[in-house]
């Protein structure tokens, strides 16, 4: 199992900062790939570098971005580990874009769905089934919302000791294929709290939690393992 790894991703300029003439802060990205030299913005302390597991770079590709951070995430998921990615920047840095993507450019969530059932319908043991949920809350104003299901709001984050930190009302729908999934995060992503700013005419101002939970069933022996 992989420890945390933290990656940082570079865009270009947008149409708006080139309109302004702004300069790109980004320098130079090691050869490497986990070092970045980046302009101070002040000319008395010049450049600065900063070290990740990994840097991508204005050129970078969305299949880059997730063949080193999602897809080890989903080899983990089935073998039973509970994984956690966290796509954290200010407005306007591209965190949607490289989650969620386009239909021209896929993000990571859509591209992870794919892989995880496409690992599902490979499984060679034909005595195991798989159960696939989702659930999409966000967190706006130090409160819960389902995305899935606006009107369930105040929701409250709980413990147990056999389902561990689950999220209390929150719908979870049961889904059997990639589209599926896809068409309820677009759903959900319908229903998020946006404003305009000045840097993005729909900046999200909430934190979103888009979660799968998988269940792993022996239709021979009748037992039931969660991952």
């Amino acid at each position: 199992m992989a420890s945390v790894k933290v990656c940082a991703r570079f865009r270009p300029p947008n149409s708006i900062e080139r309109s302004k003439g702004q300069d790109q802060i980004v320098c130079r990205v090691s050869s490497d790939h986990i070092g970045v030299q980046v302009n101070s913005g002040n000319s008395q302390k010049g450049k600065k570098t900063f070290v990740f597991d990994r840097v991508f770079d204005v050129d970078s590709t969305q299949e880059e971005c997730y063949n080193y951070t999602g897809y080890p995430l989903v080899e983990e998921v089935m073998q039973g580990f509970n994984v956690t990615m966290f796509a954290y920047g200010q407005t306007g840095s591209g965190k949607t874009f490289t989650m969620e993507g386009t239909d021209d450019f896929p993000g990571i969530i859509p591209r992870m769905v794919e892989h995880l059932f496409e690992m599902i319908l490979d499984c060679e043991e034909n005595t195991l089934e798989f159960l696939v949920r989702v659930s999409y809350v966000e967190i706006y104003n130090e409160k819960i919302r389902d995305l899935l299901e606006p009107a369930n709001r105040d929701l409250r984050v709980r413990e147990h000791r056999e389902k561990g930190t689950y999220i209390d009302e929150a719908s979870r729908p049961y889904v059997g294929s990639p589209e599926e999934v896809l068409q309820l995060m677009a759903q959900g992503h319908l229903n998020r709290a946006v404003t305009c700013t000045g840097m993005n005419a729909q900046s999200s101002r909430s934190h979103a939690v888009f979660m799968l939970a998988i269940e792993q069933r022996n239709s021979e022996t009748d037992a039931k393992k969660n991952i």
